[in-house]
């Protein structure tokens, strides 16, 4: 987490949608990761900002769109 405060917009998980490529978490490991269950979890509720080109990016390569991230 940021110090100063500043940190991504909401982050939505799809997870009805997960199929447990796991190419979320390999692409961002500090924010996501998959459960017991194989399912996406969100494990930084406020992640800093400097993280967000490898949010968007966990986003772009998932194969079923499970991640959304609020636009600017």
């Amino acid at each position: 987490m940021s110090e100063k405060g500043t940190h991504v917009k909401p982050i939505t998980l799809h997870v009805d949608f997960c199929i447990s490529s796991g190419a979320c978490v390999l692409e961002c490991p500090e924010v996501f990761a998959l459960g017991d269950d194989g399912v996406v979890s969100q494990i930084d509720p406020q992640p800093a900002d400097d993280l967000l080109p490898k949010i968007r990016q966990a986003a772009a390569v998932c194969p079923v769109s499970v991640i959304e991230v609020a636009d600017d």
